[in-house]
Formats: C-alpha cells, sequence, structure tokens
C-alpha cells in the first residue's frame, strides 16, 4: 500500500506528453530497453537479488521514451534532454561513459 501512495504522490504532479510523430526506430530501442531490463529481472531471479530496481514497468514510459528521443533527433542538447538540471547531466554523463 505505501508503494502504491507513492506512485500516486510521485505522478499526480506529471503533465500530459504530447508525442505527434512515432517513430519505429524509437519503439525499437524501447524495445531492446525492455528486454534487457526483462534479462536482469530474471537474472535477479535466479541469484535471489531484489528485483525492484530491474522492474521496468514501475518507471518506463512509452510516450516519455519517444517524446525525448524526437528531441534528441532534432538536435536538442544534453543539458536541455536533462531538464537543465547539472546533477542529471552528470548522472548521464556516468551512465554513457559506463555503456561506452
Amino acid at each position: 500500500k505505501q508503494w502504491y501512495q507513492r506512485r500516486v504522490a510521485i505522478t499526480a504532479g506529471l503533465k500530459p506528453v504530447l508525442v505527434t510523430i512515432v517513430n519505429m526506430r524509437a519503439i525499437n530501442l524501447a524495445l531492446q530497453l525492455a528486454r534487457g531490463a526483462e534479462a536482469l529481472l530474471q537474472i535477479a531471479a535466479v541469484t535471489c537479488l531484489d528485483p525492484g530496481p530491474f522492474m521496468l514497468h514501475n518507471y518506463f514510459d512509452g510516450k516519455l521514451f519517444s517524446f525525448y528521443y524526437y528531441l534528441s533527433d532534432k538536435g536538442a542538447t544534453v543539458e536541455k534532454l536533462c531538464d537543465e538540471q547539472p546533477d542529471r547531466v552528470e548522472m548521464f554523463n556516468f551512465l554513457k561513459m559506463v555503456v561506452q
């Protein structure tokens, strides 16, 4: 019950996202992300780890992913994509370094 109340409180302040163009590449990338998270979830289940951080459906929004993909495709800077928040830019750069 606490988890649900916290989730409702977090999502209460969100604004609707308008995605005017559906991009197949964004959909394919989102699908690959979901498959990767599912693989991590299965590994966590086998090794008896807490699957919480790998539960993609708790925090993934396909519309939002498509919206930010569209902004990125149109040349938005990392700062703009991270809503001009330095801590998010720093986390993005760290994750980018890890992935590369």
